[in-house]
């Protein structure tokens, strides 16, 4: 990876949607989405924190680029999100229009809730 795109990707991960009162239920634990103190009830977590690009690729049929976001426990968006993943999505550029392609990676030990919009 190359560097950080300061203004994000407008994705919406890990809830696409809103989050009555900011709260929600999984495997028995109540978690309450924080971001930094403060109640996120819609639209995801990542759709405006940096993310990590790699060197765009290109051939001869277009251009694509990775970036990705990682959560950790030491992420701020860990209170939010509890589950240890890394999100990728990329982008790709052709004559015919625009790819985008994403995967979620879960770098913990339990399974983890997502959505993804974008």
């Amino acid at each position: 990876m190359i560097g950080l795109l300061s203004l994000g990707a407008k994705v919406n991960f890990y809830l696409p949607n809103r989050v009555k009162d900011g709260t929600y239920r999984w495997n028995g634990k109540t978690v309450i989405q924080h971001k930094q103190g403060t109640l996120v009830p819609i639209h995801g977590l990542v759709y405006n924190e940096p993310w990590v690009y790699s060197t765009p690729v290109v051939t001869d049929t277009g251009v694509s680029v990775t970036t990705s976001i990682a959560l950790t426990k030491q992420s701020a968006l860990f209170e939010a999100y509890p589950f240890p993943c890394t999100l990728q999505v990329t982008y790709t550029l052709q004559s015919n229009g625009v790819t985008v392609t994403y995967s979620v990676i879960n770098d913990g030990e339990q399974e983890l809730p997502f959505g993804f919009a974008l």
